[in-house]
């Protein structure tokens, strides 16, 4: 019929005994009859809107939309449904196409009541695909009814109803599925053939009839998401442009017979054909556009060859990125479920893999059995090795490799004394700064002044207040690792911080997350620090996150290391245990790559009290190596990995070392002096059988990174230990360095040997020994008078004897009341040349960035509460000699009498001066003034804010602003503070007054402003007079002013305000799951947040409300509203404008039909309009007000209609009413006025601020 030709293959095809690309002659215009009916089925659908406007635009004045909801359910599609309206007399009309009942009433309705019926499209129909093993009748009547049994209705009803005879068009909406078949589509495929040859069948019978064989519409239909592998989307104009074509041919006797069939899709003939081992002969007339050797599947690779593994996984990935329809896919290490491969896209995928290896024969289960690239590609380089090939591949030799070095190929960390990156470079710049890292415990770890105690007796207490810590420990990259935010939350923030650094050293090591996707690499993990959780924080994720072995585990898995994996907890000797581990295993051949990890963070207090008890911690907090005032150790933090590969292996692959592993040794105190007490001969034993296993003499070890932990008995034994090995013999031109890590950034507990570690790594590269801190005056336990050692208090040059390499020794040894296991490593510098290699490759390397999102909030959140403390105030006993620059505005016959009092010279003013911003500026024109006094909420009742007087305050404020004059503002209210009985309505208005001006304070610092409030029972003649007086006396010291700069009287008492930090109480009631709770606001993000919260919290009926009474077209809100509704709750969905008085009544009223009373409200209704001061109106005021403050006020008021069981009364506020924002005064005001309202509401009032921090660096 018509062939496009836009690039170098067929877009449009007419079926017949075989598809051909039939050119068609120049059809006739189309033409309809303008008064005429048209009927379309599925009228609602994406396809059934877009063909009634094009109708209508093709002069069809009368449109039938028929679908069983009889509605438009999405606000996309009503810009559609509003085009076609514009132009025609559009009905929607309800029915289920496969109702023959249905169909023929709608038929007869329209032809009667609108126009007669000359066109019927049907467009309904419905997808459910499943690959054929697994459907069932059930999925193939589900899809068969709409398209055969609908089909078969409209024909019968049109002859029934006698539209028959004046049809002029019969269009069935067909897909190209039944043209050249879809997998998954088995169903679907069937009912379009249906109607492909039901159009015939009409025909034959001189019935106007076309069936239209789609392919996938780009921007509307079923299939609009589809991938563009193998048939591309058409666009809007160029499908009905094809539809014009088509009617127009047939209307010139162009179409008839069997090509009653028509196919509009563009098919890539190229991708469809690749996947086919031969091009059937339906298709013959496309056989040049099949691949070359099409006919033997197009294979990248022929059977009997051996492909290369990047060919393999290149081939695979090309597939994978035209299937997914994504060329821009980098990133192949996640499974192939979760780059979005569904079980039909497999089929494909499998299909076209299989096409591209001969020989290879793949499962329909293929991405199951092989989940991620990696998998499969190791699978299809397993079917063209020979089978004596085996399962050892990639293993190493177990023979000549029992005392081989290791290459070490990667490193990173972060430790004391750098920002939150792992580039150890920052770390050894720290280091030989000679500069204390050492600081006071965070708050984000956990309150010390709460704990801190300087008796060491006191019962769980610390006497310590300072250690070594590390920033950013609560930032994760979860998306970088595949790994979804819930879990990430539930993570250990050990095992986060621990899969960041292991990658890092991966990377710095040359691989990428594809290129270790199925390595035989193992994953050593030392530790001694977990976490405990709270129950009320278990959930699905707990365990897996909290666990030990989890820290291990998620690396390996992350990443998809197969090697051996395991988490060691020896106390202080966890990573070189670790490391000791992963260099055994690689000697004996269980691994090829290793990584040696370990991480410490000082999260749980119950640790810190515990080593206060036993008085193991310095006091200070330092670690004072080998000093005589060594008092114990410091707690610090720190996480580091490094890569080791077999030195031979690693040659042959290319890879350059940083520094080679020789050896390494790990033993046990065995029944030391106490179980406290280090054993000296353990430790000289480990020494010993490390330079053993290193094939190493004593004397070419040069430097040892001691373990060095600064206690007064734990020191003396290292050394002792260190110089029956080491120093025997040692000529004192040759000494030994003592290098000690510990005494710079402290005792990292299990993580400690990784950093001796990096810190040894880093003195080889620098060929530079850091000082130790804190040395004054050794400790006199320590003899080194036959020793011939140095201990470095400056930047020292390591230079090692004559003609030798650098080697060193670091050492870790666990703390005999914890385990007593020592462990001793031997390192040899790299060859310079591999070492310059390493480094020129580092700097050539893109950084690795970084998509961290902070963690911490939800531990904030419900750890602290925001509360207001009200502190004594003296009343100031000034008074005001000259008043004549006093300008008092409004406060009635209140303000008038105390302004005689003590200010007699002021001058007085209505808020009628304000009622514009012009009056505003000519009132401020007439003098110059000093202070003005804004006095108008005295005796203003305005609860919700629809009086003149915040409007009055504006206009002052913002002449005052643009004036920027410094001129003292004060405003007086009454009950803003303690509203309650019948100053409500005073106090609501007082409150949004101060909120507004704490944030007139951020935004017009020129101004000097002060707020006084007073309570009801203030005798206001005598202390408003003293109140006005006392503001004659302002301080000049801003800080002093500040702290007077709110007053209120509290219980009669002056005070003035300070904002406390509260523990959360514990909780002592469970919510009532017999009740309904009602949200206003409830279809926002924060409304259906609440909402889950209820439903976690046991509540089984919620009351959802909003103006609209439906969740808005966000897909992340619907996910949200589609898992409520899945949950055992009963959500009812209400509109209802709480911010309308009436609307309000009626639906409390309405409460009571539910089933079960209104135990709780939660106001969270509410806009939000940052606006500077400048650009605020009444008009901006007022939308903020209406949903916070006339919703608030409404619910407060007539909350009694829904009975008296409710036992919550929830305002969500706003920090902005405690502290202020710059650009947040219509927040501010309204969130303070929330504040004030839940005073007078009795026991029956849950207060709930929702404080939002945000933690600068």
């Amino acid at each position: 019929m018509v062939a496009s030709r836009g690039g170098a293959e067929p877009e449009i095809a007419v079926r017949g005994p075989r598809l051909v690309d039939a050119s068609m002659p120049e059809p006739e215009a189309l033409a309809v009859d303008s008064e005429s009916c048209h009927l379309l089925s599925g009228g609602t659908g994406g396809l059934g809107l877009l063909f009634a406007g094009w109708l209508a635009e093709n002069g069809v004045k009368h449109l039938a939309l028929m679908s069983r909801s009889g509605r438009i359910q999405d606000d996309s599609l009503q810009k559609l449904f509003d085009k076609a309206s514009k132009l025609a007399n559009v009905q929607l009309l309800k029915g289920d196409i496969s109702s023959a009942g249905d169909v023929e009433e709608v038929l007869g309705t329209a032809n009667k009541s609108m126009a007669a019926v000359k066109g019927i499209w049907h467009a309904a129909g419905v997808l459910d695909d499943h690959l054929m093993a697994d459907l069932t009748s059930e999925h193939f009547e589900r899809v068969l009814l709409p398209k055969i049994t609908g089909t078969l209705n409209l024909h019968n009803s049109a002859a029934s109803t006698g539209v028959e005879s004046q049809l002029q068009q019969f269009v069935l909406f067909s897909s190209v599925a039944a043209m050249i078949g879809t997998a998954g589509q088995g169903n679907y495929c069937a009912a379009n053939a249906f109607m492909d040859s039901f159009a015939s069948y009409r025909l034959g019978k001189k019935l106007p009839a076309v069936s239209v064989q789609w392919g996938p519409w780009a921007e509307v239909g079923m299939a609009a998401g589809t991938s563009e592998s193998v048939v591309l989307r058409i666009a809007l104009a160029d499908g009905l442009r094809a539809m014009e074509t088509i009617l127009g041919a047939q209307l010139g006797g162009h179409l008839g017979g069997a090509a009653a069939v028509a196919g509009v899709a563009r098919i890539k003939w190229r991708s469809f054909l690749s996947q086919m081992p031969e091009v059937p002969a339906f298709l013959e007339n496309f056989q040049q556009y099949a691949p070359k050797d099409a006919n033997k599947g197009g294979s990248l690779v022929a059977k009997g060859a051996a492909p290369s593994k990047d060919l393999v996984r290149a081939g695979i990935e090309n597939v994978l990125k035209e299937v997914l329809g994504d060329d821009s896919l980098d990133d192949f290490s996640a499974p192939l479920m979760d780059m979005g491969l569904d079980s039909l896209a497999a089929v494909e995928f499998r299909n076209r893999v299989q096409a591209s290896f001969e020989g290879v024969r793949l499962s329909s289960t293929v991405m199951f059995d092989y989940p991620t690239v990696a998998d499969l590609t190791d699978f299809i380089l397993s079917q063209f090795a020979p089978e004596d090939d085996g399962a050892a591949a990639g293993l190493g030799d177990v023979g000549g490799a029992l005392r081989e070095p290791l290459s070490m190929i990667g490193l990173a960390g972060r430790y004391p004394g750098m920002s939150a990156h792992n580039d150890v470079s920052e770390f050894w710049a720290s280091l030989c700064s000679g500069r204390d890292p050492i600081a006071q415990i965070p708050i984000e770890r956990f309150d010390v002044d709460e704990l801190f105690e300087e008796d060491r007796s006191a019962p769980g207490r610390v006497y310590v207040r300072e250690g070594g810590f590390i920033p950013g420990i609560e930032e994760f990259d979860a998306g970088f690792f595949g790994i979804a935010e819930p879990e990430a939350r539930s993570m250990d923030t050990h095992q986060r911080l621990q899969t960041e650094t292991a990658y890092e050293s991966f990377y710095n090591a040359g691989f990428t997350k594809e290129t270790l996707s199925n390595v035989e690499c193992g994953v050593f993990m030392g530790t001694l620090t977990g976490i405990t959780v709270d129950y009320d924080d278990i959930g699905p994720f707990t365990n897996i996150g909290s666990g030990l072995s989890g820290m291990s585990g998620r690396i390996s898995h992350a990443l998809g290391l197969r090697g051996p994996c395991f988490t060691i907890d020896t106390a202080c000797s966890s990573t070189l245990v670790a490391m000791d581990c992963a260099v055994q295993a690689s000697r004996l051949g269980r691994q090829e790559l290793a990584c040696v990890a370990g991480t410490n963070l000082q999260l749980r207090t119950d640790m810190w009290v515990g080593f206060c008890k036993m008085t193991g911690l310095a006091g200070d907090g330092r670690c004072k190596t080998f000093d005589a005032s060594a008092d114990g150790f410091g707690r610090s933090e720190g996480s580091g990995s490094v890569i080791l590969r077999l030195a031979s292996a690693a040659q042959a692959k290319g890879e350059n070392a940083i520094a080679l592993t020789r050896g390494s040794c790990v033993n046990q105190d065995g029944r030391s002096a106490t179980i406290t007490a280090p054993s000296g001969p353990a430790q000289q034993r480990a020494l010993s059988n490390s330079l053993r296993d290193s094939e190493l003499k004593a004397l070419e070890v040069s430097l040892v990174e001691c373990h060095g932990t600064g206690t007064a008995l734990g020191d003396p034994i290292e050394v002792g230990a260190q110089e029956k090995i080491y120093g025997k013999d040692r000529a004192d031109q040759d000494q030994l360095i003592l290098a000690a890590v510990k005494s710079v950034i402290a005792h990292l507990e299990g993580a400690a040997g990784v950093a001796g570690l990096t810190k040894l790594v880093k003195m080889m590269e620098h060929k530079q020994v850091p000082p130790n801190l804190h040395l004054k005056k050794l400790n006199p336990n320590i003899d080194l008078s036959n020793f011939a050692c140095t201990i470095p208090d400056s930047v020292l040059d390591w230079n090692p004897p004559a003609g030798a390499v650098r080697v060193a020794g670091v050492s870790s040894f666990g703390f005999s009341g914890f385990s007593g296991t020592n462990s001793h490593v031997n390192l040899q510098e790299a060859p310079q040349a591999e070492l310059e290699a390493v480094l020129q490759a580092a700097g050539d390397r893109a950084p690795l960035v970084w998509s961290r999102n902070d963690l911490s909030y939800k531990d904030w959140a419900k750890q602290l509460w925001s509360a207001i403390a009200w502190q004594p105030l003296p009343m100031s006993q000034a008074s005001v000699d000259a008043s004549e620059d006093w300008l008092v505005i409004g406060g009635g016959d209140l303000a008038a009498e105390a302004v005689k009092v003590a200010l007699p010279k002021a001058t007085s003013a209505t808020v009628a001066s304000l009622a514009s911003g012009g009056e505003a500026k000519k009132l401020l024109s007439q003098r110059s003034w000093q202070c003005i006094v804004f006095a108008e909420p005295l005796v203003a009742d305005d609860p919700t804010l629809e009086g003149p007087t915040l409007a009055a305050l504006l206009h002052l404020v913002q002449a005052l602003a643009e004036d920027k004059r410094s001129v003292k503002l004060v405003l007086l209210s009454a009950g803003a503070q303690s509203a309650s009985g019948s100053g409500i309505g005073r106090g609501l208005l007082g409150a949004s007054c101060w909120g507004f001006m704490r944030s007139v304070r951020l935004e017009v610092p020129h101004l000097q402003l002060r707020t006084v409030d007073f309570s009801e029972d203030t005798d206001m003649s005598a202390v408003l007079p003293a109140e006005l007086a006392a503001t004659g006396e302002w301080p000049a010291d801003e800080e002093k002013a500040a702290e007077v700069a709110e007053v209120a009287y509290i219980q009669s008492e002056r005070c003035t305000p300070r904002l406390k930090l509260t523990p959360v109480p514990p909780a002592t009631q469970k919510l009532e799951a017999d009740g309904s709770h009602m949200i206003s606001g409830g279809f926002g993000g924060l409304g259906l947040s609440i909402a889950q919260e209820l439903v976690d919290m046991g509540a089984r009926s919620l009351l959802l409300l909003s103006r609209s009474g439906r969740v808005a077209s966000d897909d992340k809100l619907q996910q949200m509203f589609a898992e409520l509704q899945a949950s055992p709750a009963t959500v009812h969905a209400w509109s209802c404008d709480v911010a309308d008085a009436a609307k309000t009544r009626e639906m409390l009223q309405k409460t009571k039909s539910l089933d079960v009373p209104l135990r709780s409200v939660v106001h969270a209704a509410g806009i939000i309009d940052f606006c500077e001061l400048g650009n605020l109106t009444t008009e901006s005021m007022n939308a903020v007000y209406k949903p916070k403050v006339l919703g608030a006020w409404n619910l407060h008021s007539q909350i009694g209609l829904a009975g008296d069981d409710l036992a919550a009364f929830v305002l969500f506020s706003s920090v902005s009413s405690l502290v202020g924002l710059p650009g947040a005064q219509l927040a501010a005001r309204g969130s303070a006025n929330l504040t004030c309202l839940d005073l007078p509401l009795s026991d029956q009032v849950i207060r709930h601020h929702v404080l939002h921090f945000q933690c600068l660096p």
